[in-house]
């Protein structure tokens, strides 16, 4: 298994999967950040997908900490989701999980 997660991550890095590769899926996650420096967009679901989760390059920008503007940094960070499949509300408490997740790993 571990062989196979290997060679379908190379031909997705080079560019090359094929629809049997990925074929059954539910839920996809696109990085943007290599083609969005500073940007930030939503993706446009795969036909039979119920969600996807899209990220951008981090980047630099003032934040508010304290009440005082400082240098932060900023995950341009996007769900899309399918409304006749998913209620609008479980989507939003997942991209807080997400989100929450990813707060967690940088602090």
């Amino acid at each position: 298994m571990a062989f196979e997660l290997d060679e379908l991550a190379a031909r997705s890095r080079a560019q090359k999967l094929s629809s049997i590769d990925v074929k059954g899926g539910s839920f996809a996650i696109s990085n943007m950040g290599r083609t969005m420096k500073g940007g930030q967009g939503a993706g446009i679901l795969p036909l039979g997908y119920s969600g996807m989760v899209a990220c951008g390059s981090v980047i630099d920008v003032p934040v508010v900490d304290d009440g005082k503007v400082v240098p932060g940094k900023v995950l341009p960070l996007t769900l899309t989701f399918d409304h006749r499949v998913v209620n609008g509300i479980a989507a939003w408490r997942f991209y807080a999980d997400v989100v929450k997740g990813i707060e967690e790993i940088v602090v």
